[in-house]
């Protein structure tokens, strides 16, 4: 049969630690990465990924614009794709909320715990 023992615990020493972890959990964005972090690296990936296709898109777009002649009507249309394409993003994530209730979103649509990640 097993034997118990008791022990202390200094719940004082992880105090600090915990602090740190709330408040990580409850931030609205990502803390900086460790060097060499893999998961920390695959989420770099993804936002590089999502930059080139943004600039991409903008880019397309300004052409287009301009073979038109500057034309507003065009520019209006440029404009509302642009709303669309972030409002597609926010109604993905405000999907994702929704099947996940401890899923947390920010203001700006950026997913705030790191479960999403996972």
């Amino acid at each position: 049969m097993p034997k118990v023992y008791n022990i202390e615990i200094d719940y004082s020493r992880i105090d600090t630690l915990l602090e740190e972890a709330i408040k990580i959990w409850e931030s609205k964005t990502p803390p900086e990465g460790r060097p060499g972090c893999k998961d920390c690296n695959a989420l770099e990936g993804l936002f590089a990924i999502q930059t080139d296709v943004e600039n991409e898109l903008t880019v397309r777009d300004q052409k287009a614009w301009s073979m038109s002649g500057n034309d507003p009507v065009m520019r209006r249309r440029f404009m509302r794709q642009l709303q669309d394409r972030k409002e597609r993003r926010w109604s993905a994530l405000q999907h994702i909320e929704d099947e996940n209730e401890s899923l947390s979103l920010s203001d700006s649509g950026i997913a705030a715990n790191w479960e999403f990640f996972q």
